[in-house]
């Protein structure tokens, strides 16, 4: 091959190299960015694992049986066609501290522990794991309807105008699930609350309302029964006194939150492994590119004595 032609070639091998070394480059960074991605998203669900387990220790205190569910739970959310969610007691938590007694004073006692499955599947699925095989005491709800379905009886101008400063919906937040099935078992988007008592000309006009069946304000509970064949003012009224709230007292676990970022790590891990696989790739090419370089570098070297002996 004449010295011109393996210049020309060397000239080619070393611009694929140079190509070849932008690549690798850029995959390298790529492949620092992705290791700082996955350590952030570690750290995260290492921070959540760590709330997880004060949160699973506070349940434990409260009802042993569902803390098992949960912890079940935890592990298997996968499992599902739709989102299982956990006992709202760590899943939900009272937006104004204030409200807190007001609001636990209008939930029963299952309200706080008992689990929300979205489909019938899920809820059968539910309910062989926890009562066949974990022989556990829990209370399963299914709310198949979203929040939204669920209309408060009076507009918040009208609610202010009999005294009250909200529906108990409005000062919790979680799931909207579980927000769901507490308005569907618990009507919490029809119980005004309202941090001082009602006066007595609101208070008449709240009991009277058909549209109130029970309301918390300032330190007392109202649940009021009526008898509508009777007419709007055949009702009875029981009143108790609002004991100091059990519950929401820490931080809250959104369960559907480790799942998704042990989503995000799998998903980072394997575009790690990509990324680790075209690095040795390239790799691979250099080092061809790099012997061929070489045999050209000998053939032109050798090619020039003889060049200038055949002149």
């Amino acid at each position: 091959m004449p010295k011109r032609a393996r210049e020309h070639d060397k000239r080619e091998v070393e611009k694929e190299d140079a190509d070849l070394n932008r690549e690798g480059e850029k995959i390298r960074r790529d492949g620092r960015e992705k290791q700082e991605e996955k350590k952030g998203l570690q750290n995260k669900l290492d921070s959540l694992a760590s709330k997880q387990g004060q949160l699973l220790s506070q349940l434990q205190a409260f009802n042993r049986d569902a803390a098992k569910g949960w912890e079940w739970l935890q592990e298997h959310q996968d499992e599902f066609e739709k989102p299982v969610f956990g006992p709202a007691v760590v899943t939900c938590s009272v937006k104004d501290p204030r409200y807190s007694d007001l609001v636990q004073s209008l939930m029963g006692g299952s309200d706080f522990f008992c689990f929300t499955a979205q489909t019938r599947n899920d809820h059968k699925k539910l309910s062989a794991v926890f009562y066949d095989e974990l022989e556990i005491s829990v209370t399963i709800r299914s709310c198949f309807q979203p929040l939204s379905q669920f209309r408060k009886p009076l507009s918040q101008q009208e609610l202010a105008e009999r005294g009250f400063d909200g529906y108990a919906i409005d000062f919790l937040e979680g799931p909207e699930p579980v927000l769901a099935m507490l308005c569907s078992d618990s009507k919490l988007h029809t119980a005004g609350v309202a941090l001082r008592p009602l006066a007595d000309d609101k208070m008449d006009i709240v009991i009277k309302d058909v549209n109130v069946s029970k309301f918390s304000c300032g330190n007392s509970n109202y649940r009021v029964r009526r008898r509508l064949e009777y007419g709007p003012d055949a009702c009875t009224t029981a009143i108790s006194q609002i004991r100091p709230a059990r519950y929401w007292k820490g931080d809250v676990v959104d369960p559907t939150e480790k799942l998704e970022l042990q989503k995000q790590i799998d998903k980072v891990t394997e575009e790690l492994a990509a990324i680790s696989t075209r690095y040795k790739e390239l790799k691979s090419q250099h080092e061809r590119l790099d012997e061929k370089d070489k045999a050209f570098t000998e053939e032109i070297v050798c090619a020039g004595p003889l060049a200038r002996e055949a002149i």
